[in-house]
């Protein structure tokens, strides 16, 4: 049996699952970078085209070196965007996190480029998958691949009821620093305003939860992620390999007693 034939639909199954789900971003063009992330633990990890620096090539390796590993790839685009997502998914993405979600419209967008008709509007051209995997059909791959929606912006938070039943949405990822700077506050110290930041978390989290669909967190460490798991969430992304990297070179120079001159993304 090939790997994909182990891999596709496992981010699906973990969805779908009643354990708690971990990942992490991925935001280094480095295929290395992605593997070591793979290898590390993490239930999931999203290859970032939208902040990070990877072009196409480095992230079809980064999403094959995911897979040698048996880590469901999620990849973020830059954009919504039909070809984009279309092109993820050829390259091996098991689904995508679309940003920016404003509206139902948006969502209803993203669904139909992730399915092949009669579902969707999806292109066919796995060239990837299909010669890799001897039982890939149209029927499974619109199935495991999962739609996942970032509800970041004032205009999502204003039509969250409609976008949270839109059909053929799998989860909804809250991107806190957006979501903050929506509200009018600081992306980082904003996290902690109770009053409007919390109180938003709180409410897509509830408005996904009562779609029977799943609702994940970004987090920006571990207390910050243990904080929300025990406030209902099932699934939690902690940080990514940039910050990972940043913060140990940080501690190492910071007990040589050295200043850093490296700053906080």
């Amino acid at each position: 049996m090939s790997v994909p034939e182990r891999y596709r639909g496992r981010m699906r199954a973990l969805m779908d699952g009643p354990d708690g789900i971990l990942g992490c971003f991925c935001l280094l063009p480095s295929p290395f970078a992605a593997e070591m992330l793979g290898r590390a633990g993490f239930d999931f990890v999203v290859v970032d085209n939208q902040h990070g620096l990877a072009g196409r090539t480095e992230t079809t390796a980064m999403l094959l070196a995911l897979e040698a590993t048996g880590t469901p790839a999620l990849l973020r685009p830059p954009v919504n965007s039909p070809e984009l997502i279309g092109w993820a998914l050829d390259a091996g993405a098991q689904g995508v996190v679309i940003p920016m979600v404003s509206s139902a419209d948006d969502v209803r967008a993203a669904v139909a480029a992730c399915r092949y008709p009669p579902g969707g509007g999806r292109s066919w051209g796995p060239l990837r998958l299909l010669p890799a995997d001897s039982t890939f059909s149209i029927a499974r791959e619109n199935r495991d691949v999962v739609c996942i929606a970032m509800i970041e912006t004032q205009e999502g938070l204003d039509n969250l009821d409609e976008i949270v039943t839109v059909d053929g949405l799998d989860a909804v990822l809250i991107g806190q620093g957006d979501l903050a700077l929506a509200l009018g506050l600081d992306p980082v110290t904003g996290q902690n305003d109770a009053v409007h930041h919390i109180g938003a978390v709180e409410r897509i989290r509830d408005a996904i939860h009562a779609q029977g669909r799943t609702a994940i967190i970004q987090c920006n460490n571990v207390a910050q992620a243990v904080e929300w798991r025990s406030r209902g969430f099932r699934a939690v992304s902690v940080g990514s390999d940039l910050a990972y990297l940043l913060q140990r070179a940080r501690e190492v120079v910071a007990a040589a007693g050295r200043p850093s001159l490296i700053g906080v993304p």
